[in-house]
């Protein structure tokens, strides 16, 4: 019986782009950028219907005003996931290269490598973003996690993630 993270997987991964400066190098305003999120997700939303959405934890970096973007582009993908009746599960960056690599201040080329081999695509990665890897590596811990929360519901019967 394939785990709902094989279901995730035949159905692709990818990023959506919403560039600060166009083509022609002009200033796209964040209210733009935002609408493209929402208008592109709303879109995969409709599409592929998850049942659970899994985002990445607020933190601080050195620049605030990336964090507030950030911040605003989580803010949509947040309210259309409850839109469309998902679940919402929060996972740490580094939490999540640390289940991938064992390093949770892993290179994000050493996440797509390792997590390539881990789930047995590795060629599919390598024509994609660092940063759909990085997507999915946070949905490959927030399978885990629900592994391990749903483990320690059913006690020590439960040996593999077929049972999600």
């Amino acid at each position: 019986m394939a785990s709902d993270f094989d279901r995730v997987l035949s159905r692709g991964c990818g990023v959506i782009e919403a560039m600060s400066r166009g083509a022609n190098g002009a200033e796209n305003e964040i209210g733009s950028r935002l609408a493209l999120i929402m208008k592109d997700l709303d879109a995969v939303f409709a599409e592929r219907r998850p049942s659970v959405v899994v985002v990445e934890k607020v933190f601080l970096g050195k620049n605030v005003d990336s964090a507030f973007v950030l911040g605003q582009a989580r803010g949509v993908v947040l309210a259309l996931a409850s839109t469309h009746g998902a679940s919402i599960r929060e996972e740490a960056a580094r939490t999540a290269k640390k289940s991938v690599t064992g390093n949770g201040a892993a290179e994000k080329a050493e996440v797509r490598l390792i997590l390539g081999r881990l789930l047995g695509m590795t060629e599919e990665l390598e024509s994609l973003p660092l940063d759909a890897s990085d997507g999915l590596a946070l949905a490959y811990q927030g399978w885990r996690s629900m592994i391990a929360e749903r483990r320690a519901q059913q006690g020590p019967n439960v040996k593999n993630g077929a049972e999600l």
